[in-house]
């Protein structure tokens, strides 16, 4: 579906660089998911140390890390990096470390047939019933069936 898009767009793009006249019927090609590069992945925050904090988190939620060891990694205490955060953000440093966590996991679970252990692992839980608790509390649903009810034709 993807790469017939692609080619679509291709041949509509040839058309118009060679000067030929397209039909007046207009083709909507449906846009598909976003990717971000690592050149474009950039914060427009107005403050210094919650810029890198959340670039540290985008970087390195995988990890086991913790408020503590981010702030430390910025150079600025703990509970200054959370007010700072929660000013300029919304959210502490740990709501949005869980919530950069839960959407790497979601599209591990539509795209993917990993187990919820391993997205678990692999996304920076602490453990798969972690997962399990935060996906309930935000999308009132089990990761089973989140993923049956966003499946993609990737993992049919």
């Amino acid at each position: 579906r993807l790469e017939h898009r692609g080619y679509t767009a291709a041949r509509l793009l040839d058309k118009m660089m060679n000067g030929e006249k397209l039909s007046a019927n207009t083709i909507l090609i449906e846009p598909g998911e976003i990717v971000k590069r690592n050149s474009t992945d950039f914060f427009a925050i107005g403050h210094a140390k919650v810029a890198c904090a959340m670039i540290e988190l985008r970087h390195n939620f995988s990890t086991p890390l913790t408020p503590e060891s981010v702030a430390t990694k910025v150079g600025i205490c703990r509970r200054r990096l959370d007010e700072l955060f929660k000013g300029y953000i919304g959210l502490t440093i740990s709501k949005e470390l869980e919530l950069i966590r839960l959407v790497e996991a979601q599209k591990l679970l539509i795209n993917t047939k990993f187990t919820t252990s391993y997205i678990a692992n692999k996304t920076g839980f602490s453990s798969s019933h972690h997962m399990i608790s935060v996906f309930h509390r935000v999308h009132k649903m089990a990761p089973r069936k989140f993923r049956t009810k966003n499946k993609t034709d990737k993992n049919t």
